[in-house]
């Protein structure tokens, strides 16, 4: 019997053991995440840039040093340099909805790698929570000088249990004047769990120098709320007269003895 309950004993410390270190587990997995930045060129493939990335504490915002990253750029022979390049977010999401942003202005300088991806991660966020939900993204992109064969293309993507992609949002400038274009991508997230991570991927294809695109990529996720059963509509409805109606009845039974 000691034996036993030694064992049982020992059983239950080892499962708590276990389940705090789990628990431990999934608290640093959600905790985890500033915004981070990778480039791929025709000869680096997700190559991390955060040495170039300052982060706010909050972990919403992000900031890349152009200096540097167009110093890296330069090395690889890429034909684009940027003016500006960040990131924000709303970290690690809100009740109603998870965001993550980017933005940037780059110019080709017409000779080089045209190769040219950029990747936006945050990983960790927490909220909005519920069965299922919607990724969208607004992508924007404004050339100029640019015309033929000058292009860009977006995805989003959603990472929980399951991942879920948006996109591509494509846009191929048509005009060497200001050209500008606007467009919403979406998904449905059938099954939604926390904590997830949001990605945005923007890629680039503009070999005429001289030309610029300034670019703005958001997406949110939000959750589908799960309706309550009619049963429980109906009863919770209908209760507080059933209260009242009881109320008036015992009151006047109160009268009527009392009359009497």
């Amino acid at each position: 019997m000691g034996r036993v309950f030694a064992f049982s004993r020992r059983s239950f410390v080892a499962a708590m053991a276990c389940g705090v270190a789990l628990l431990a587990s999934g608290w640093r997995e959600a905790a985890a995440g500033p915004i981070t930045f990778t480039i791929t060129t025709s000869s680096v493939t997700d190559l991390d840039i955060s040495a170039f990335v300052t982060v706010s504490p909050d972990l919403t915002q992000a900031t890349v040093d152009t200096t540097g990253l167009n110093g890296l750029l330069g090395t690889l022979g890429s034909a684009y340099q940027f003016t500006n390049l960040g990131g924000n977010s709303n970290y690690t999401g809100t009740a109603v909805a998870g965001t993550l942003n980017m933005s940037g202005l780059v110019t080709s300088l017409g000779t080089g790698d045209t190769t040219l991806i950029i990747t936006e991660t945050q990983d960790g966020f927490g909220a909005p929570t519920g069965p299922s939900g919607e990724l969208n993204t607004t992508v924007t992109g404004n050339f100029n000088l640019a015309g033929a064969g000058n292009s860009q293309s977006v995805n989003s993507m959603y990472g929980g249990g399951t991942s879920v992609t948006a996109g591509p949002a494509d846009f191929s400038s048509t005009k060497t004047t200001p050209d500008s274009f606007n467009q919403a991508i979406g998904a449905t997230i059938a099954s939604f769990t926390t904590p997830y991570s949001l990605t945005n991927t923007i890629s680039f294809t503009i070999p005429t120098a001289g030309a610029t695109d300034t670019f703005t990529v958001n997406t949110q996720v939000t959750t589908v709320a799960v309706p309550e059963p009619v049963g429980v509509v109906s009863l919770s409805v209908g209760l507080p007269l059933a209260l009242l109606a009881a109320a008036w009845k015992r009151r006047r039974g109160q009268a009527e003895a009392h009359a009497a």
